[in-house]
Parts: structure tokens; C-alpha cells; sequence
């Protein structure tokens, strides 16, 4: 509602802020409740209700304005019925963040450590042992460590922590695509006849793309029983499974796409849709999969680590979109997604790397070492499963 530019950039940044949060958040507390196991199968849940929201979100906000042009027609003007409308989309989003907000009154506290140390104040109050501690690894002796763990330990990790780095990076480029197709995709299914709402309907190819994952978590479970029946430690490295498959689906997707889509190419646009299809399995194969790599890597420091990763993450996101109509308008349709094509390509030689020299890179970290030491001391599970 703000009458200016300025005011809507405040308004956006606190917003692009304040999003970040649930991310690291969320994927710490995944972490903190569940043992190796089990994360397999929230992180994969989370990760399918973050990406089907952002696949289906260009998809309701067009149809938020088609159905509501009704509405505003009467009370705006032509030059700027758009904006009108379109204000309706950030209205909606408001009233349901709004509901979130209330529900989370409901959630408690979930982190090991500082579950511990408020049940040892109460037995201190009850006691009256005014020495009585609780071991806790998170403890913060004043405002300024708390700034320097809060804020520089996740840009630490990133450029000291080889794993951090490649999975940030791997993750940032795999989320981003989907906020460049938002601006990327309408544009090539209108040269092919769709109208302008029905040009966002693809992205429900990418949803269904997302389901799909469920058959790698399936097999990712065989895997850890067995392991389990064996008695083998469950490492982090056998669980990538999903991403030694989603990388090349993900080249293969984007190199089908770029080829089957006008100008250079006019089939059925069926041909082009059923790689998104990939595409989408792909993506979140890359977001569930590394996420559930980076929290059974780091444990008590995955939230710093996804801290680093929603960084990059949320700045190639907000980035894509500024540059991907001048790139598919300059290069053509075909090019523009060959570059990205590319680029998945050459991720594709990440997944043997993290399965061979993963655990090697794990033992060279600090913060892996004491995260584990950690765990096994205050975690859920002491057995790795």
C-alpha cells in the first residue's frame, strides 16, 4: 500500500529478512528432534511444501488477479488496474502469514541443550544448589559472541567449509531456476499459443516433478535398514542418493527443454512440459537431499550452515529474476537455457566427489569433529540411526 518507491523497498527487505528465517530454523529443529533416520523423511517433506509453494505461487497470484479483476475494475482506473490487482496477491499472503504467525505460539523450544539447561534451572530454583549447571554447548557468555556465532559463523563456514560452500552454491542455483522460470517460462508458452493466465499452468509440471522424490526417500530407506541391520554407522554419505540421481536428471531436464521450445524448435508444447517434470524432481532432490547432507554433517552447526546456504540461496533468488528476461531476450530461449544446462552439467561431477572424499573433507573440520562429539553426547540418538 505504500504511495512510494522507497517505502516499498523497506517494506520488501524487511520482508526478504524476515523470510530467511524459517529456513535455518526450521531445518535446525529437524535436526535437534529427529535422529539420521527420520531426517531423511522430514527434511524430504519440508523440502516439497517449500518448493510446491514457490512452483505454485506464480500460479495462484495470476489467477488471484484474473478472478478479482471484477472487483477492482470498478474502482480503478485503466493505467493502473494492474497494480490494483495485483496488490490483492500481497493482501492474500498477508491474511495467511498472518494465521502462521498465531500457530507458532504453539511450538516450543526443541534444541537439546537449551531444553536441558531450563529443566536444570528448575531443579536449581527447587533445590535451592545455586551451583547446579547444565553442559551446554550453546551457551553465550554475553551480546557480542552471540553477534559473532549469529552472523559470522555461517559466512565463516561458507568460505572455510568446503561442504558449506558446494551445497550452498548447488542449492542456491537449483532454487533459483524456479524464480528465473517465473519470468523465463510465460513468455516461451505464449509463442505457443497459451494466453497469458494459462502460461504459468507449467509450473504444475514442476509440482508434479516434486512428488516423484518420494520413490528416491523409499530407496533411502531400504538403504539405512540395511545398513542398520548390518550394524554399520550410518554415514552422511550414504544418504545421497537422490543427488547422484537428481544432477544428471537435472542436466538431462534442462538440456531437453532448451531443445524442444521455440524459436529454434515448434513441437506439441507437451514435449516441453514433461521436462520440467525432471526438472522439478531435480530441484528438490538437490534442496532435501544436500539440506539432510549439511545437518547430519554439522549437527549442532547446521543451523549456522543453512544460514549460509538461505543466504546465498535467497540472493541468487531475488538476483535470477532481474536478469532472465534480458538473457532469454538477447541469447533466444533455446540459448539462454543451454547456459543453464551447462551449468547443471557440470554439477553433475559433484555427487562421486561428496560419495568418495566426503568423509575425508568431514574428518579435516572442526566444526564437523566437535558437532559430532556434541551429538553423541546431548543428541537423540547415539547410535547414528
Amino acid at each position: 500500500m505504500s504511495p512510494s518507491l522507497a517505502g516499498v523497498a523497506i517494506g520488501r527487505f524487511f520482508s526478504g529478512f524476515l523470510s530467511g528465517i524459517p529456513a535455518v530454523v526450521v531445518a535446525g529443529s529437524i535436526e535437534d528432534m529427529y535422529n539420521a533416520k527420520d531426517r531423511v523423511w522430514l527434511i524430504f517433506m519440508w523440502a516439497v511444501v517449500a518448493n510446491m509453494g514457490l512452483a505454485l505461487g506464480p500460479i495462484m497470484s495470476i489467477y488471484i488477479i484474473a478472478c478479482l479483476s471484477w472487483y477492482e475494475h470498478s474502482r480503478c482506473l485503466l493505467v493502473i488496474e494492474t497494480n490494483c490487482l495485483r496488490r490483492w496477491v500481497f493482501r492474500i499472503s498477508a491474511v495467511v502469514t498472518a494465521i502462521i504467525t498465531l500457530l507458532l505460539f504453539g511450538i516450543r523450544e526443541s534444541r537439546p541443550s537449551l531444553v536441558l539447561e531450563r529443566e536444570v534451572a528448575k531443579i536449581r530454583r527447587e533445590s535451592g544448589i545455586a551451583d547446579l549447571k547444565a553442559l551446554n554447548p550453546d551457551h553465550t557468555p554475553d551480546l557480542t559472541t552471540f553477534v559473532r556465532i549469529g552472523l559470522f559463523r555461517p559466512i565463516h563456514l561458507f568460505f572455510t567449509e568446503p561442504i558449506v560452500f558446494l551445497v550452498a552454491t548447488m542449492s542456491a542455483v537449483a532454487f533459483a531456476l524456479i524464480y528465473l522460470f517465473t519470468e523465463a517460462l510465460p513468455p516461451i508458452y505464449m509463442s505457443m499459443g497459451f494466453s497469458t493466465t494459462s502460461s504459468y499452468l507449467p509450473f504444475f509440471a514442476i509440482c508434479i516433478g516434486l512428488l516423484f522424490g518420494l520413490l528416491t526417500r523409499i530407496q533411502d530407506h531400504r538403504i539405512i535398514l540395511r545398513y542398520q541391520e548390518q550394524g554399520i554407522p550410518l554415514e552422511p554419505e550414504h544418504k545421497l542418493l537422490g543427488f547422484s540421481i537428481g544432477a544428471p536428471i537435472l542436466a538431462v531436464g534442462l538440456w531437453w527443454f532448451s531443445w524442444t521450445i521455440p524459436p529454434a524448435v515448434h513441437v506439441h508444447w507437451l514435449v516441453s512440459t514433461a521436462a520440467l517434470i525432471l526438472i522439478g524432481y531435480a530441484v528438490n532432490e538437490f534442496d532435501s537431499v544436500l539440506a539432510g547432507y549439511l545437518a547430519d554433517s554439522y549437527l549442532g552447526y547446521a543451523a549456522s550452515g543453512f544460514a549460509a546456504v538461505q543466504l546465498l540461496r535467497s540472493s541468487m533468488s531475488a538476483a535470477f529474476p532481474l536478469f532472465a528476461t534480458d538473457m532469454y531476450d538477447a541469447l533466444g530461449a533455446n540459448v539462454a537455457s543451454s547456459i543453464l544446462a551447462t551449468l547443471a552439467t557440470v554439477f553433475c561431477i559433484l555427487p562421486p566427489l561428496f560419495s568418495r572424499y566426503g568423509r575425508r573433507i568431514r574428518g579435516l573440520s572442526k566444526f564437523a569433529k566437535h558437532s559430532l562429539q556434541v551429538y553423541q553426547e546431548n543428541g537423540v540418538d547415539k547410535h547414528g540411526f
